[in-house]
């Protein structure tokens, strides 16, 4: 049981509820529990909402159980952890800030030291896309806009200055390379090892990005008292309190 994606792969969503979701209502070695039931949603659906959920309730008047499909937009804003972006090393620059951050000196033993420059290194990255990068997407259509205009021009003129051909060379070289870049960002988020390098598909990698942040959702825990808990903030003091114990 799950939620699917019906167009191009199907992928399974998060949900909540039994093991088994039909009966023949039966007694004895004929009884017989399966799962058989399924939610279908497709990629505008999943896109368009930030969780969804199924849960089972319990059978009453049919020998199935009733499926409910939770749509929910809401987000819980916790800290977010910083991440190593694979579209950086395309940028030269990237290079002289791990320099410059893995050169600075840092107290403590080895594994310490090599801790505290990876941390230093992975922020200052962060820093400097946020102030030196463009959006991708937003540089992407202005450079389209750009040599649109550009060809418009020729169109309309007969001819280009040897000046707006040069330039208009650069602005697509840049599009192919803010292409590129564009489509390594969706793979990473996507996690699709199998794509063939040239395939710019970024609306299926987008559908396929956010269904595997669907499925990592953890909706239930149960606790050391054997007590399942749903409430988002109990189950991270769950995960706090595990890895405190396990790694004190």
């Amino acid at each position: 049981m799950g939620a699917f994606i019906t167009n191009n792969d199907l992928h399974e969503n998060g949900f909540i509820g039994l093991r088994y979701t039909w009966c023949n209502n039966k007694s004895g070695g004929a009884r017989i529990l399966e799962r058989l039931d399924k939610c279908f949603i497709n990629s505008i659906a999943l896109n368009y909402f930030s969780q969804l959920t199924v849960r089972h309730l319990a059978r009453i008047a049919s020998d199935h159980s009733p499926l409910v499909l939770n749509f929910c937009n809401s987000r819980n804003f916790h800290k977010r952890r910083i991440i190593f972006e694979d579209v950086w090393a395309s940028y030269p620059a990237s290079f002289a800030v791990v320099k410059r951050e893995w050169s600075k000196k840092f107290s403590g033993n080895s594994a310490q030291i090599l801790n505290a420059k990876c941390k230093r290194t992975l922020k200052s990255l962060l820093f400097w896309s946020k102030a030196k990068l463009k959006n991708l997407n937003d540089l992407k259509c202005s450079l389209m806009e750009e040599i649109l205009k550009l060809q418009t021009d020729e169109a309309e003129v007969g001819w280009l200055s040897e000046e707006d051909c040069w330039r208009m060379k650069s602005k697509i070289i840049e599009l192919n390379t803010t292409m590129a870049r564009l489509c390594s960002w969706w793979k990473q988020r996507a996690k699709v090892k199998w794509m063939n390098e040239g395939d710019h598909n970024f609306k299926f990698n987008h559908s396929y990005a956010n269904a595997s942040k669907i499925g990592n959702i953890i909706l239930k825990l149960k606790n050391e008292d054997g007590l399942v808990v749903e409430e988002q903030s109990h189950i991270e003091d769950i995960f706090i309190q595990f890895f405190n114990s396990k790694w004190k």
